[in-house]
């Protein structure tokens, strides 16, 4: 902290510059954080800038002005966590903002490998393949002060942890050895219960070295294609047999013949330029360089967040670029009112930016690349009074997206009531782009591609599980060229699993597979959408009375105890959402009230009722185009965009400044 005779001195001599009721303090590289703020006498750190706001606000000097705090442009590397709190809350009027003032400014949390070693361990040396092992470079990490982490389960619906040691070239994710390098392995399941029961094991054709069998770990989709996990593996058996069964708690996992899934944490797979592996005993990092890289150092993350802002107000950050952390690299919980703008949030763990409580924050105009989960997870607003927060995301750029947890998991997820994710684009992703949990939800004017890539049954935009989560509306996206794994079960919009009461509108679907799905939920609108290169443009279902009848159908089934829930627990509800409390009395199992009209289609089929959706869904107005080839593009593509009133921002069609200003991709982000 400020001492107080310098502070005095700093109050007395205006030494800050004072323009139009705005004071302004300097952040540089080659500052101090004893130094008094000028351009000519700078801080050195964000931390130190927060606490001489602190220190000024104690002093009774900040009553009638706003603070901007100008950071002059360098890597400014990260020992901890750089904290806000309540103590830092600033007024509407005369907020704080912290902002880029030449250059790029990087706040890191990793740290740059610049001197590599031979790697003399003859144990270790004799475990690689002979291939590796003129190539490979090693360095110990205790020496260096780094903890490598351990890896961890990962599974849908688990609560996350911060991800262990990563590294990075550039903007690029340098994989963890294993194999296969590309693609995915087969399961081949082994039969040993005379009934011919699938008995959790399955045979490896690729042989794991002896020491490597207690380190190794799988990654796969081993039950369904819409769920993955990552969990250590067991050689049994006398024929090389994988097994899953011997860490699980209630038994072995089925495994489905043919299961997708890559081996990992293997050092007699490190057989590829790029790849990396610890030996935990050790502590020794080995790596095989990848040629043509020195002027990008390999990076190792080591700070689990980067910026941590708790119950602030009116505090804003622009034109920051957060990289390298294992956990998040920004998370803003409670208060009102803060903002990250034009910022770029890159090599993340786990989520780019995660927004908890809290009203009206702001994410506008930020790129968020590399995650290893969502890259932007909102959880706000109070669905038992059905207030909203009104968070946004706007304008921002996402690609790269899910790299560790491929399904269940989507780009943007949102929760709670009243949020906003409007002119953002969306691409390159396992799975889907945005999730929406919660009620009153706008998902507007949204550029999305190249997602849904490695899972079945998902979809680019999806609403699931609850036919509580009402009011959201879908209005003005474009989505379009979704799928790879999948050449069936994708959708563009899905509102699966009993979603109701949600407005889709003027969206503009484009070989997307499936159009727009409702899986027999009620009251919900499809109107004025444009649908194109598809199997079936607009799919509807009545699972209620099907394959789902035991989560609807009974007094005591899943959805109809919600529903009771819900209208006990909000009481507001009952107002808002009329239709909720008939529900258990008017055939909850049959999806009425759905509304199908006015929709434009050039697909295989137009409008499919499946399960006797027919006898209760309003089909009309409706128009099939002539077949085409389904390439559209420039005037015809703007044209129809213009009709659905869809505009798509130039942040959307730009090449990421992260892609081209931060070297060239190297390795496929698409692999673990």
């Amino acid at each position: 902290m400020l001492n107080k005779k310098l502070l005095s001195l700093v109050l007395s001599c205006t030494l800050f510059s004072e323009l139009n009721g705005q004071v302004q303090i300097y952040v540089a590289t080659d500052g101090l954080d004893t130094a008094i703020g000028t351009q000519q006498h700078p801080l050195a750190t964000l931390s130190g800038a927060r606490d001489r706001v602190r220190a000024m606000r104690m002093a009774g000097d900040l009553e009638k002005q706003s603070v901007e705090v100008l950071v002059k442009g360098g890597a400014y590397v990260l020992t901890d966590t750089i904290r806000f709190t309540q103590e830092d809350a600033a007024s509407n009027d005369y907020p704080v903002v912290y902002r880029n003032y030449d250059g790029e400014v990087i706040f890191t949390g990793g740290f740059p490998i610049e001197q590599w070693n031979r790697l003399e361990n003859a144990s270790l040396i004799k475990r690689l393949p002979p291939s590796a092992r003129p190539h490979v470079v090693s360095i110990q990490l205790d020496t260096l002060g780094i903890d490598p982490g351990e890896l961890t389960l990962r599974r849908l619906h688990q609560e996350m942890s911060p991800a262990p040691l990563q590294l990075y070239s550039g903007i690029s994710r340098l994989p963890l050895a294993g194999w296969p390098n590309e693609g995915w392995a087969k399961a081949e399941l082994m039969i040993h219960s005379p009934d011919g029961a699938e008995s959790g094991k399955w045979r490896n054709i690729r042989s794991i070295h002896p020491e490597d069998r207690n380190s190794a770990w799988a990654h796969g989709f081993w039950s369904h294609d819409w769920e993955d996990s990552f969990e250590p593996v067991r050689v049994v058996g006398p024929k090389n047999e994988l097994s899953l069964g011997a860490f699980e708690e209630n038994g072995p996992r089925f495994i489905q013949n043919e299961a997708r899934y890559r081996l990992k944490n293997i050092l007699s797979e490190l057989d590829s330029p790029g790849e990396w592996y610890v030996d935990r005993s050790t502590k020794t990092l080995i790596y095989w360089p990848v040629e043509d890289t020195e002027d990008l150092p390999v990076t190792a993350t080591v700070r689990d967040t980067l910026l941590s802002i708790y119950d602030t107000e009116n505090v804003r950050f622009e034109g920051f670029r957060f990289e390298n952390a294992r956990c998040m690299a920004v998370e803003i919980v409670g208060g009102q009112g803060v903002s990250l703008s034009k910022c770029t949030l890159a090599n993340i763990g786990n989520v780019g930016v995660h927004v908890f409580r809290g009203r009206e924050h702001k994410i506008v105009e930020c790129e968020v690349i590399n995650c290893g989960s969502s890259a932007i997870r909102i959880e706000g607003g109070d669905r038992p009074t059905l207030t909203k927060s009104e968070h946004l995301v706007d304008g921002c750029y996402i690609s790269d997206f899910c790299q560790d947890y491929l399904a269940g998991r989507s780009a943007i997820a949102v929760y709670g009531v009243g949020n906003i994710v409007r002119n953002t684009h969306i691409k390159n992703g396992p799975d889907g782009a945005i999730a929406i949990f919660g009620n009153e939800h706008l998902i507007e004017q949204n550029h999305i591609q190249h997602v849904c890539r490695e899972t079945d049954d998902t979809a680019a935009i999806h609403l699931a599980y609850d036919p509580t989560y009402r009011g959201n509306v879908i209005q003005k996206n474009f989505v379009h060229d979704l799928g790879g794994f999948s050449k069936l079960n994708v959708f563009a919009i899905y509102l699966d699993d009993f979603a109701s009461g949600t407005t889709v509108t003027n969206n503009y679907l484009l070989n997307t597979i499936r159009g727009i799905g409702v899986g027999g939920g009620r009251d919900n609108r499809i109107e004025n959408n444009r649908i194109e290169g598809t199997l079936a443009a607009i799919q509807l279902d009545a699972r209620g009375t099907t394959w789902a009848a035991e989560e609807i159908t009974n007094n005591q089934s899943r959805i109809q105890q919600l529903v009771r829930r819900t209208l006990e627990d909000c009481p507001t509800f009952a107002d808002r959402y009329p239709e909720l409390t008939s529900f258990a009395t008017s055939e909850p199992w049959l999806p009425k009230g759905n509304v199908v009209q006015s929709n434009v289609f050039d697909s295989l089929i137009g409008v499919d009722l499946q399960g006797g959706e027919s006898t209760y869904i309003v089909v009309e107005n409706n128009r099939r185009e002539r077949p085409s080839k389904y390439v559209v593009q420039g005037q015809e593509l703007q044209k129809k965009l213009e009709i659905l009133g869809i505009e798509i921002s130039a942040q959307s069609s730009i090449t990421s400044q992260a892609e081209s200003s931060r070297g060239k991709r190297l390795i496929s982000t698409s692999a673990d």
